[in-house]
């Protein structure tokens, strides 16, 4: 036995248009068809195989959901929108030099008339302030009966908070890594910051979520790895996708997240190919430089083949000024670095130290700590903006540039100094004799001119 398909509740009226089929148009509540102003530019319909409100002409179909008094309304509101609106006109009473107020109920008990206009957008969020508040009221003075009815309709779940996002993921069945567990929070914890005053999922609009989006590319823009920008982006869409999918968290306002973070465009994680710096650019880098902190970090980075992140971390202690070298690990994976330092390094960092004293890294921000990674980016691009340096001058480019010159004495030299892990026990041995990466320092001295 088939299932008989769904009718709605107060039947459906056949409207004769000539040369055409009657279109089956839907009742009211009072048994009149809901059209528009004009019956051959818009009318509701119904699916009857799914029991839903749709509207005529639309492709694709414009849908209202499966209730009457609702899709009414709804239905109303798009022709509305559609027409471009009416003009929001009130006429009220006010006294005579005083600003002009307002209200709906009871008008003014004055002697004086004016005309007040409000802006469409206000006057909507009256209106729909009066149906929330009063539905009755509200019907009777709009005269729209399917008003009080939408009281019956179930409240809509609160939107969840984007902390409560964060507390499901944490509960999750299958345990992360402490570390990945931190990075995952701090990721999230950035994307909070960028959406305030968003508090909930729902609050997050566009405008907001594109500030997010913008602040993740700044340091990509100013020279940060690509990976970084996928990792901060990724994990703010494993902790939306989990409270979605697993936990039927706000599925609605997820979905809507996770769409625009699909649609976003991002650079390959592989990052572009190696740009070193041409002498020429090198030259008035270093001459704009001269005089500031710039000056001795630029050629430390040069000499050993330093990423940002290794200029920022480098310890005052790594320093031997007698013997000329730099030997240090790197603090995420105990990656050695070592170099042999030129006359003109060693002569700048020691100058730059006796006149910034430090105990810990050899260079500090202005608070007196060490530097963060978007606290260096921030600074050497504002350094970038104040001596007109054109934007694709990066502090990567400065490591290519050490690379591109190193690698012409020879892979293995050019790899020590890079801070490339080498094989076996080998890397104790680099720790041992800085000494093997001089033939790679020469070669970076001769094609930039240092000794």
């Amino acid at each position: 036995m088939t299932e008989k398909p769904f009718e709605p509740p107060h039947g459906r009226t056949p409207i004769q248009f000539p040369k055409r089929k009657p279109i089956q148009c839907v009742n009211d509540a009072n048994g009149h068809p809901v059209l528009a102003d004009e019956p051959s530019a818009a009318y509701l319909c119904f699916d009857r195989a799914t029991g839903r409100y749709y509207l005529v002409p639309s492709k694709p179909k414009v849908y209202f959901g499966n209730n009457l008094d609702a899709a009414v309304w709804r239905f109303r509101a798009y022709v509305e929108q559609r027409t471009g609106g009416h003009e929001v006109e009130y006429v009220a009473t006010v006294p005579y030099g005083s600003p002009p107020h307002w209200n709906m109920r009871t008008g003014f008990q004055t002697r004086v008339k004016a005309t007040l206009v409000f802006p469409e957008l206000e006057a909507y969020k009256f209106v729909a302030a009066k149906i929330l508040n009063e539905p009755k009221e509200a019907a009777r003075l709009l005269r729209i009966p399917e008003i009080e009815r939408l009281t019956s309709l179930p409240k809509p779940a609160p939107s969840a908070t984007l902390s409560q996002c964060l507390e499901v993921f944490r509960d999750k069945r299958r345990r992360i890594s402490e570390e990945e567990r931190g990075k995952i929070e701090s990721a999230w914890t950035y994307f909070t910051e960028r959406v305030r005053p968003a508090t909930t999922l729902a609050d997050v609009n566009e405008a907001r979520f594109d500030v997010w989006v913008k602040a993740c590319w700044i340091s990509h823009d100013d020279g940060g790895s690509p990976s970084t920008l996928h990792h901060r982006i990724e994990r703010v869409r494993r902790v939306i996708r989990y409270a979605s999918e697993k936990k039927g968290v706000d599925p609605e306002n997820c979905g809507r997240l996770l769409t625009w973070i699909r649609r976003l465009e991002l650079p390959p994680k592989r990052g572009e190919a190696p740009s070193p710096l041409s002498t020429d650019e090198w030259e008035r880098l270093y001459r704009l430089s001269k005089g500031t902190q710039w000056e001795p970090m630029l050629v430390t980075m040069l000499n050993c083949c330093f990423y940002g992140c290794d200029i920022r971390r480098l310890p005052v202690t790594a320093i031997d000024f007698k013997a000329r070298t730099i030997v240090f690990d790197r603090e995420k994976k105990g990656t050695p670095r070592v170099a042999v330092l030129w006359k003109t390094t060693t002569r700048l960092l020691k100058t730059w130290l006796a006149e910034h004293p430090s105990k810990t890294t050899f260079f500090l921000s202005q608070c007196r700590t060490g530097y963060a990674a978007e606290g260096l980016r921030t600074a050497f691009r504002l350094f970038r903006e104040k001596v007109a340096l054109p934007n694709d001058v990066t502090l990567n480019r400065v490591r290519d540039s050490a690379y591109t010159a190193a690698i012409v004495a020879g892979s293995v030299p050019a790899r020590i100094l890079a801070g490339h892990r080498m094989q076996g026990e080998s890397d104790a041995y680099v720790r041992r004799n800085p000494e093997l990466t001089r033939p790679a320092v020469e070669a970076i001295g001769t094609a930039y001119g240092f000794k």
